[in-house]
């Protein structure tokens, strides 16, 4: 009986280990038919993770000879891979074949000193890819051949590469593809027909950082969906309304920040009926033309003119925009705020920005017509010493933020009224009130204008009562005068 009794304990012992095993050599095996990654030793250096709709494997400090391998272990579990990411690998050129069979989704080549890209690397993809990152590489020209058959491909980044030239049809294929990103490379020529065959689903493009000297109309041509031109840091010298006729219909975005402009002439945007937002910070801008947004009237929404060489609000530029919600001016070298400043185009306008200007004055009905409209008013980084009441008190209720922090201030009774609204309800409003602060009168430098002492401010609220009794006072005192002075010389004229 005891013998039976251990051969039973033997019998359990034996199917327990049996069991553990047979888990444990089937988490050594690639999964099929579910969202599993093989087993991690399978795809060494690589890396996987599990999502709802496939798999994330990143590839990270690794060679072609590894990646091979982990990426056939990857395709043995038949799962969609969501994102393939080789990151800082040595991958001087991505060679025929590496990805085939693949059900993957988007693929990141980031960092790899890749300069070459064979024709058949994408083989097996044109029915699959959607996304491609191709950006910090060195490449020198655009792959077309490898591109081509990537007929589903609707994003594609070559940023921060050494593309000097874009050829003709160099993204002949890519039908589908509707954002293009070529910022931070060397392009100082692009061919007339660099962009036929893309297909007419293109609606972003970003040629940012480049070496263009002028907005390349003939190129775009083609383009005739596109939505948002980004074409910041380059050497652009000068706009030419026609350049942009080509891109006009359905353009809503334009980005020319810090290029070498230094005027608006008359109808630049003419050709662009649906443009909303219009970027040009950071240039020489000094001079617009009263007609430069001659056809925006009805679009234009977002206008950034900030550090340029502005000396005043150009309000005659902007008077007829009446859908404008932001204008940005900041770093101009602008000097006074005018009297309907932003009238009538302001009507409205929720977000200003003046921030790092010259600033001294605001006149009285600067901000008329805005009344109820106004959110966020930057006025940090000026010269203004006081705040008049009469110029703020209509905005003050709807603002959200109130930034006039690092202005030379002179704390007296023409700022009471501000330090009192800021102690009581505009702590949440006003935007770093402990550096809004005294300049003077000397005793009060530095001193945040909310934390000035009570007995500087204690007359001010009574300081006009106070001047009227005194004119008043001294009314009295002349008029007693005068009549002391003439019973005086009538009780001389009758002794």
């Amino acid at each position: 009986m005891f013998s039976n009794k251990n051969g039973t304990i033997r019998n359990c012992c034996y199917y327990f280990h049996l069991a553990v095993m047979t888990v444990v050599m089937l988490t050594h095996l690639p999964v099929k038919g579910q969202h599993g990654c093989p087993n991690r030793v399978l795809i060494r250096p690589c890396t996987c993770s599990e999502k709802l709709v496939g798999l994330d494997v990143t590839c990270k400090g690794t060679n072609v000879h590894q990646l091979r391998e982990a990426i056939g272990n990857v395709q043995q579990t038949r799962q969609t891979v969501r994102y393939l990411k080789f990151t800082n690998n040595h991958l001087p050129k991505l060679p025929a074949l590496l990805l085939a069979d693949v059900d993957v989704k988007n693929i990141l080549v980031l960092d790899c000193n890749t300069s070459n890209i064979d024709k058949l690397a994408f083989t097996g993809l044109g029915d699959k890819l959607e996304t491609l990152d191709l950006s910090n590489n060195l490449l020198q020209h655009v792959p077309s051949g490898a591109l081509g058959t990537l007929g589903l491909l609707t994003s594609l980044s070559l940023n921060y590469n050494r593309i000097e030239n874009i050829h003709a049809s160099a993204f002949r294929g890519l039908i589908s593809l509707l954002r293009l990103y070529l910022y931070g490379n060397r392009i100082k020529f692009i061919d007339n027909l660099a962009f036929l065959g893309i297909g007419e689903n293109l609606t972003r493009l970003n040629l940012g950082s480049n070496g263009l000297t002028s907005i390349p109309s003939q190129s775009l041509q083609n383009l005739t969906t596109l939505r948002r031109l980004q074409l910041p840091h380059n050497q652009i010298t000068v706009i030419l309304p026609e350049e942009l006729r080509p891109v006009g219909a359905h353009l809503d975005t334009l980005d020319l920040a810090q290029n070498l402009l230094e005027e608006i002439p008359d109808g630049a945007f003419e050709f662009l009926p649906a443009l909303s937002s219009l970027d040009l910070e950071g240039n020489c801008i000094s001079y617009i033309h009263h007609g430069a947004f001659n056809g925006l009237e009805d679009t234009l929404e977002w206008v950034k003119l900030g550090r340029n060489n502005l000396v005043s609000i150009p309000m005659t530029s902007l008077q007829n925009l009446s859908l404008l919600r932001q204008l940005d001016l900041r770093g101009n070298n602008i000097s006074r705020v005018t009297e309907h400043a932003f009238w009538p185009y302001g009507i409205r306008l929720k977000y200003i920005y003046l921030q790092d200007n010259q600033i001294s004055e605001i006149e009285n009905n600067a901000f008329f017509p805005i009344n109820n409209t106004l959110r966020w008013l930057y006025l940090q980084g000026n010269r203004l010493t006081t705040l008049h009441k009469t110029t703020f008190q209509h905005i003050l209720e709807n603002l959200v933020i109130l930034d006039v922090h690092n202005n030379p201030f002179l704390c007296d009774c023409n700022v009471a009224w501000f330090r009192e609204w800021m102690r009581n309800n505009g702590s949440i409003v006003v935007s770093m009130p402990r550096e809004t602060c005294c300049q003077n009168p000397r005793d009060l430098k530095g001193i945040p204008m909310a934390e000035a002492p009570n007995d500087r401010f204690h007359m001010c609220s009574t300081a006009s009562s106070s001047s009227c009794h005194v004119l008043l006072s001294i009314w009295v005192l002349i008029s007693n005068q005068c009549i002391i002075t003439n019973f005086l010389a009538w009780v001389i004229g009758y002794t």
